[in-house]
């Protein structure tokens, strides 16, 4: 009985009845490995090997990712003479003309995988022969293998950056000696980690358009790269959280940064920070890209659509709350007073560190954000001060106007997280 590894955007509709429900799918895979003769366990290194990029030495941790996929749904067993499959056929009855749907023995934790491999599986695609085998990938594979190579790049880029600090420190002690090769001239520290970091070979070979494509906006855009690493998660929630993948990814790649705490206190302030990022969106605002998130700093400093400063606060809790919190000075988040407080500090005793190196969010302090902040030191904190709420259990975001003691003045907006439940999920299994 053949049994076969598959994942979700490479089944097609000839197969859906062979389709093992994910909560089986150990039980399926070792009976597969049980059988001798069955050939499963040459075609599981094969799969391991071109999906999850594992030679001989990673088998064992790759296949340890592979029994907490299968159980999650992102990699389906496909085999014959299914009892029980994940899909079942509808026969055709009065104008019906007969449908593919899930079964009902499906767990709910698997309904978004499950409905999203349908969806790609019963979707028409150009250059689809009789035999089921396609010419052209779909989009659903194509947005994989973006998020393969974006996170790839992700990864070549962290290892490099790694290693150039390691032969740096090396040159820097004396225990290694770092020379040109044309010209013979020994390397200065610095010399050594600029060179690692632009010549470094790649750990990981990026390969394929649609890799190259996912790997080229993780250069372009570090935020969007870091959060693309992620994508297949976030793809395996539901078709649509992927209608629109920038917005997406730069929304995750903000809010995982900088999280500390408990893990259910973490997941609300990612809530917050995505709730923030589009409300900010609807009220036409874009970064100042002077600004830099701080722990101790306002969550982001924007200007609206008619150039002006705007602080922007983001807090995400289970309640409809609108409250926020007060420094040792009794002022608002929010506030003039606060702000200014802030900026003093900035353009005071920060200003003496630009360039130094620091290991706190945010990295090394820059020139041009003490700029921001003599402007905001210059206007006194004097500029608008918005704060965003949202509610954690329904997804419902609250865009509030504050005035100069940070006092709600008015709504400025009220809306529902796009795809929430999924996000959620996406962000649950990310803060495991």
């Amino acid at each position: 009985m053949l049994t076969l590894l598959r994942m979700p955007d490479e089944i097609y509709q000839h197969e859906l009845d062979r389709i093992c429900l994910p909560h089986w799918a150990l039980s399926m895979m070792h009976t597969a490995f049980a059988d001798p003769h069955a050939g499963f366990y040459q075609h599981t290194l094969e799969f391991l090997h071109r999906n999850y990029n594992a030679d001989a030495s990673q088998m064992e941790y790759a296949f340890q990712l592979l029994q907490q996929d299968l159980v999650r749904g992102r990699v389906l067993i496909s085999r014959r003479l299914m009892d029980s499959p994940a899909f079942a056929w509808m026969p055709a009855s009065g104008d019906d003309q007969g449908r593919w749907q899930l079964s009902r023995h499906a767990l709910p934790e698997h309904h978004a995988i499950l409905q999203l491999t349908l969806d790609n599986a019963t979707t028409p695609l150009g250059g689809v022969r009789v035999d089921g085998t396609v010419e052209t990938p779909s989009a659903l594979a194509r947005t994989f293998d973006k998020a393969k190579g974006a996170a790839k790049q992700v990864a070549n880029d962290l290892l490099r950056r790694n290693a150039a600090i390691h032969a740096e420190w090396q040159a820097e002690t004396g225990l290694a000696t770092f020379t040109d090769q044309k010209t013979g001239k020994a390397l200065s520290p610095d010399e050594v980690k600029q060179r690692w970091e632009s010549e470094g070979k790649d750990a990981l070979p990026i390969a394929g358009t649609d890799q190259q494509q996912g790997a080229q906006m993780a250069k372009d855009s570090p935020a969007l790269g870091a959060a693309m690493a992620v994508a297949q998660t976030a793809a395996s929630r539901g078709r649509n959280i992927i209608q629109h993948p920038d917005d997406l990814g730069k929304d995750i790649a903000k809010a995982m940064q900088g999280l500390r705490g408990p893990k259910d206190k973490q997941l609300s302030e990612a809530l917050g920070k995505i709730g923030g990022e589009q409300a900010k969106r609807r009220q036409e605002m874009e970064t100042d890209p002077r600004y830099v998130d701080r722990y101790h700093g306002p969550d982001d400093v924007a200007r609206d659509k008619d150039g002006k400063l705007v602080e922007l606060e983001y807090k995400g809790n289970k309640t409809d709350s609108t409250s926020v919190a007060k420094d040792n000075q009794n002022n608002r988040q929010g506030s003039k007073g606060k702000n200014k407080r802030r900026a003093d500090k900035m353009t005071e005793d920060k200003s003496k560190k630009v360039g130094l190196p620091s290991i706190r969010q945010g990295g090394s302090y820059t020139t041009d954000e003490i700029d921001l902040w003599k402007e905001v030191s210059k206007d006194k904190g004097d500029k608008r001060h918005v704060s965003v709420h949202t509610n954690t259990e329904t997804g419902t975001v609250r865009t509030y106007e504050r005035d100069d003691d940070g006092e709600i003045t008015n709504l400025l907006d009220e809306f529902t997280i796009e795809n929430f439940d999924s996000i959620k999920s996406t962000l649950k299994d990310l803060l495991k």
